[in-house]
């Protein structure tokens, strides 16, 4: 019998620490790990976030994530996910194709998500200001979800944390 894989939607404003957090839960679960910024540099699209850019990445992204799930494979989605909408397309393939899916909400306080922006990151090219408009235009999850605050432990211990309460 082939392995069911799982779905983990880790969302969460610029500079929360969903990144780190999702490289380390993907290597905990031996699973893969997506993300909409990596994916956005692989599809020569960064520096352009009109809605035809965010949408293509979304796209490859949720392409990506059925491909794998189909292979009975983990996957840990991060992006900002910060529209219902976009998380919903997520859901709903985990749904369709009948995986056991978590969300995973990232949170940092503002003077910790101040200072990590102003560290330049290889991935992310957000700024304060971005941070700002996002979280104007945060729209909260309606979903079960776990919260997590990455302000005070490493993203090793908090997946540690994390997987010693869902698995």
């Amino acid at each position: 019998m082939q392995r069911t894989g799982r779905l983990f939607l880790v969302m969460g404003l610029p500079a929360s620490g969903k990144t780190s957090f999702a490289r380390a839960l993907a290597a905990a679960l031996d699973g893969v790990h997506l993300s909409s910024d990596a994916i956005r540099a692989e599809l020569a699209r960064r520096g352009t976030y009109q809605d035809a850019d965010k949408e293509a990445v979304y796209a490859e992204m949720l392409r990506r994530t059925a491909q794998v799930l189909s292979e009975g494979r983990d996957v840990v989605a991060d992006a900002t996910f910060h529209r219902q909408a976009r998380r919903a397309l997520f859901l709903n393939l985990a749904k369709a194709q009948e995986v056991p899916y978590r969300l995973i909400e990232i949170r940092a306080s503002e003077a910790t998500t101040r200072q990590r922006l102003q560290v330049p990151r290889p991935d992310s090219e957000a700024t304060w200001a971005v941070y700002l408009l996002l979280k104007k235009e945060w729209e909260p999850p309606t979903e079960p979800h776990e919260v997590l605050y990455t302000d005070h432990a490493t993203p090793e211990e908090l997946v540690e944390g994390y997987l010693g309460e869902v698995l």
